[in-house]
C-alpha cells in the first residue's frame, strides 16, 4: 500500500507541475501580445531609419552622431546638398519633449553658432525642416 500512496502522490505532483508549466507559458504569450512593439508604437530606431530614407532620397546624407567626451549632442547630423547641415535630435511620437537639460543646452550652443538644429519625433517634422 505504501509503494501505490508514493506512486499516486508523484503522479499529482508531475500532473500539478505540467499544469503550472501550461499556465505559465500561456500567461507567457498573452503578455507577449499586450506588450508587443507595434501596440507601443513607432520606436526611435525605426523612426530614425525612415528619416534616413527621407533625407538620402533628397541626395543628403544622414549620420549618427556620437561624441566621446561631450554628451548631449543631437542623435544625427544631417548633411544636405548645398552645404546645408542640419542637426536632428530623434524623439518617439509621443513623447512632449524628451529632451534632457543637457540635450537642450547642447542645442542651444549649436543655435548661437549659427547651426540648425530641431528636435523631431514624426518623418512631417524633419520635412518642414528640410
Amino acid at each position: 500500500m505504501n509503494v501505490f500512496f508514493n506512486i499516486a502522490c508523484f503522479v499529482i505532483i508531475a500532473v500539478w507541475a505540467v499544469l503550472v508549466i501550461y499556465a505559465l507559458c500561456i500567461v507567457y504569450q498573452i503578455r507577449k501580445q499586450l506588450f508587443r512593439k507595434e501596440k507601443r508604437g513607432m520606436l526611435e530606431s525605426g523612426l530614425e531609419q525612415r528619416m534616413k530614407t527621407e533625407v538620402e532620397a533628397k541626395g543628403g546624407m544622414f549620420l549618427k552622431w556620437t561624441s566621446p567626451g561631450f554628451t548631449g549632442v543631437p542623435d544625427r547630423i544631417a548633411l544636405l546638398p548645398g552645404g546645408r547641415i542640419l542637426f536632428v535630435e530623434v524623439k518617439r511620437p509621443g513623447v512632449t519633449d524628451g529632451r534632457t537639460p543637457r540635450q537642450k543646452r547642447v542645442a542651444f550652443q549649436l543655435q548661437e553658432l549659427g547651426f540648425n538644429v530641431i528636435r523631431a519625433a514624426s518623418l512631417e517634422e524633419l520635412r518642414d525642416a528640410l
